[in-house]
């Protein structure tokens, strides 16, 4: 979310990760409006194309986060003021 608040990242950029083939299903995970999908998944022995029918979150839900992280993360004071 920082980073697309930045502008370092768009709604077009790819987005990949690393994981341990355990971490790999294909059963129906719950996701939440700030959860991030994800193109590409790697893992050592692959690459797993998602072709993920979800949007991308449009930057920080200040509605969504506890004053605790307000406080703690003192990059989100530039993004939520």
């Amino acid at each position: 979310a920082l980073a697309r608040e930045a502008g370092n990242i768009t709604k077009n950029t790819t987005i990949v990760t690393t994981v341990h083939p355990l971490q790999v299903t294909e059963a129906d995970i719950p996701i939440q409006e700030h959860d991030i999908s994800l193109d590409y998944i790697i893992t050592p022995e692959e690459i797993i194309a998602t072709y993920t029918p979800y949007d991308r979150p449009s930057g920080i839900y200040p509605n969504l986060l506890s004053a605790k992280y307000r406080d703690e993360i003192p990059a989100l004071s530039r993004f939520l003021s």
